[in-house]
């Protein structure tokens, strides 16, 4: 009888170990917080077209008359590199951009209506920083600034369409524009920006005119970009993890 007691008393110990374990305590996992989602951090490639239109005044700078009122425009397109930090709803960065130009304007020349003066610009070029505000989280509304550069090419022609004198310069400025960008897809992005480049008034050698002139220029450009984006960009957010 005792020997049947103390197998009993050892089966229902038995039966009861994992009810017992069950109801222990157990250690919490480890709490992984998210990681922190940029998405426009990072850097970029891209192509963009456009069209574009100037304002040239050439003046002769030894009777100060004026020879040259040209307002060259047409196509534009080329390509732009560049980085973006986002921090919080506000993005900075940096953009290099150089496009090909098919701006150009003929007009009567000023002194002899039988010439006609022509005007092309060939390229642009602008080293630009950008500040943007994140107007929803795949919009950005960005304003920017820095230096431009060109190069411009002018001859003129007589009556018979002969070229009778050429020139041609590459002017430095500044400039300053703002667009918008979206997020299309991961890594893809497409924006619309307006630029203007001032070049002011610098001096061109002119000794095919037996004078050298001065020539005031500056430069508009509305673009439509699409960018491919590396780095950082276009991860999607990790979810917190246990």
């Amino acid at each position: 009888m005792k020997k049947l007691l103390l197998a009993g008393i050892a089966a229902a110990a038995f039966c009861g170990a994992p009810a017992l374990a069950a109801d222990m305590p157990v250690k919490a996992p480890a709490y992984r917080a998210a990681a922190p989602y940029d998405p426009w951090t990072g850097c970029y490639i891209g192509a963009n077209a456009g069209g574009g239109w100037a304002h040239e005044d050439g003046t002769f700078l030894s009777s100060g008359n004026k020879f040259l009122d040209s307002k060259p425009n047409g196509f534009v397109g080329g390509g732009q590199l560049g980085c973006d930090y986002q921090s919080g709803s506000w993005v900075g960065g940096v953009r290099g951009l150089f496009d090909w130009s098919d701006m150009k304007d003929t007009s009567p020349n000023v002194f002899n209506s039988t010439f006609s003066d022509h005007t092309r610009i060939s390229y642009f070029g602008t080293a630009t920083a950008r500040l943007g505000y994140l107007v929803q989280p795949n919009t950005l509304l960005y304003v920017n600034g820095g230096f431009a550069w060109a190069r411009n090419k002018h001859f003129e022609t007589d009556a018979a369409g002969v070229v009778i004198f050429t020139s041609g310069n590459s002017p430095v400025g500044g400039t300053v524009g703002a667009g918008l960008e979206w997020i299309l897809a991961p890594s893809w992005s497409l924006f619309v920006e307006y630029d203007y480049l001032n070049f002011g008034t610098k001096h061109v050698d002119g000794s095919a005119l037996l004078t050298d002139f001065s020539l005031k220029q500056n430069v508009n450009a509305v673009l439509v970009g699409l960018n491919y984006r590396f780095g950082s960009f276009g991860k999607a957010p990790v979810s917190a993890k246990y």
